[in-house]
């Protein structure tokens, strides 16, 4: 199946596969941009993959699936995967096409605007072919009670801890990537002292302010 990772921003979707991309041989990690058009991508990745291509789209298409073809040690993921079907789902339905000929493992990483884009196809176009082969992990993000946890090895006050705890949990307004910022301009502002919820109300305040 080609895999498909979902979820809010500042879920952990991003941390999650830039370490595991670290971690693991022969995994490409490519961010998807608004503007990439499908050459770039095939580009980027080949480049990335050490793969030569060259000619119109469908003779790097064939060039790159000729490369990948019979390699069992290489891995390609797509983080902010939304961005593939910004004008049509081609880009989309190559990379399924890659996948289709030579099984190399490719992991689309985005928001739910990706899940919808995979399951209902942006303006009426078909993406069933892709559907039907995917698998699907939603990233939740963590719970108040493990970011209380995380809490336990910092000087926070109970009632500041419970207010950054619903921060971390609030996945729909940044999750754990707003309770970071938070976390580190309430660390800065206590000077190694306890963070209290005063500390925590100016540190949210500076955070809207930019």
């Amino acid at each position: 199946k080609m895999g498909v990772l979902i979820g809010y921003p500042g879920s952990g979707k991003t941390t999650v596969l830039r370490n595991f991309c670290q971690t693991q041989p022969g995994v490409l990690y490519v961010e998807a941009w608004p503007q990439m058009r499908l050459g770039d991508l095939l580009e980027t990745i080949a480049q990335g993959l050490g793969i030569s291509i060259k000619g119109n789209n469908y003779k790097k298409t064939q060039a790159l699936i000729d490369g990948l073809r019979g390699r069992e040690d290489l891995m390609i993921v797509l983080d902010e995967a939304e961005h593939l079907a910004k004008d049509n789902v081609d880009k989309l339905e190559v990379l399924r096409k890659i996948w289709d000929n030579t099984g190399t493992p490719v992991i689309l990483c985005g928001t739910e605007q990706l899940a919808a884009m995979i399951t209902r196809g942006p303006r009426r176009e078909n993406l069933a072919q892709l559907y039907r082969r995917k698998m699907e992990i939603k990233l939740k993000g963590v719970s108040p009670a493990e970011a209380r946890n995380m809490l336990r090895s910092y000087n926070v006050a109970a009632d500041a801890a419970d207010d950054l705890a619903a921060i971390a949990g609030d996945v729909k307004h940044g999750g754990m990537g707003t309770f970071v910022e938070i976390l580190d301009l309430c660390l800065e502002a206590a000077e190694g002292g306890v963070i209290t919820r005063a500390i925590l109300a100016s540190a949210r305040k500076y955070k809207l302010m930019y």
